[in-house]
């Protein structure tokens, strides 16, 4: 393994209804469009792939927090990893959602693991 150094916008998409009553639901979307790494080591190129769907619902103002992660794919050397993140996100009152990203990690999947198309 080596170090990659990642650069490029991680999409953010949340589409949140309020009921009204206090409450909401929100449905996100993370794409890393233009996500692109380097290996410190060999030059090895990657591209960020996949995207990750979810819905979640609750009083306003109340926080949730859920896991994000997307692959990084090289099709020249076809090794591949996952970078993880915790997102914690708010919906106030006029249901706009804030969101922090924190606790990033990697698992290294290796050549054998299967890309997304």
């Amino acid at each position: 393994g080596e170090f990659v150094q990642l650069s490029g916008p991680l999409n953010i998409v949340f589409a949140t209804t309020l009921d009204g009553q206090g409450h909401y639901q929100s449905h996100y979307e993370f794409q890393p469009k233009g996500v692109n790494g380097t290996g410190l080591t060999t030059g090895t190129r990657y591209q960020g792939t996949g995207v990750t769907e979810g819905m979640f619902s609750g009083k306003v103002g109340s926080s949730r927090s859920f896991v994000n992660y997307f692959k990084m794919v090289s099709k020249t050397a076809g090794s591949t990893f996952q970078v993880y993140a915790t997102v914690h996100a708010t919906v106030n009152t006029k249901g706009a959602v804030s969101a922090a990203v924190d606790n990033f990690t990697v698992k290294c999947k290796g050549p054998s693991y299967p890309s997304y198309p």
